[in-house]
């Protein structure tokens, strides 16, 4: 086989994995760990039964690789806002932003990690993903608001307590954002009203800041 060859091969296969595990993301936030079936995954993605396994042993590794993205998703992303320019409040505000355009374009990822952290019974490597990585993200986000106390930039307190509700908020709006996507208005159907990062943000920011 000729490495042009092997090449398109790889491409196809990395495709195919990504069409299952974006498959996988929508049963699993829709039905749970324990209701989701591979014949379910393997519907969604539009492909044979066999092949699922094919490249996941079982549901199980499906759900615990999805976590892992999840979390390690988290980790990037406040890490790149320790480590960008710009004063402290702006790189919070960033990070908000973010996070909550991403909920409100796609809620899923944050709903998984959710029934990660809350369900007892799901694989000892999703909880064990959640709970090293996790705390990661929210030490990065504790540094982050320190740094924006130090400025006076947002309000005192403990920095350890304003992240638990930093990310209680930001939970919330993707349990929202997934519970009631269409909202009803004077007999109408239209598009819920979703907070903005700049609303998040007003919960935290000192007066002056206003």
């Amino acid at each position: 086989m000729s490495p042009r060859q092997e090449e398109a091969n790889q491409r196809i296969k990395d495709e195919r994995r990504e069409q299952i595990l974006k498959a996988a993301l929508q049963i699993f936030v829709r039905k749970g760990l324990a209701a989701a079936r591979i014949s379910d995954i393997a519907a969604a993605a539009g492909l044979s039964y066999g092949l699922v396994y094919h490249y996941f042993r079982d549901k199980e590794d499906l759900f615990v690789e999805l976590v892992r993205r999840a979390v390690s998703g988290g980790v990037q992303v406040t890490q790149a806002a320790l480590d960008a320019q710009g004063s402290p409040l702006e790189r919070l505000h960033a990070l908000c932003e973010e996070m909550v355009e991403g909920i409100r374009d796609d809620p899923e990822y944050t709903l998984l990690v959710i029934q990660a952290i809350t369900q007892e019974s799901l694989p000892e490597a999703a909880h064990e993903a959640v709970a090293r990585l996790s705390e990661q993200t929210y030490e990065n986000v504790t540094k982050l608001i320190r740094q924006c106390q130090a400025a006076g930039q947002v309000v005192g307190g403990d920095p350890r307590e304003l992240t638990e509700l930093y990310f209680a908020v930001i939970q919330g709006l993707a349990l929202s954002r997934s519970a009631t996507p269409l909202r009803a208005h004077d007999g109408m159907r239209q598009q819920e009203v979703f907070p903005s990062a700049g609303a998040v943000m007003r919960l935290f920011q000192a007066h002056e800041q206003d």
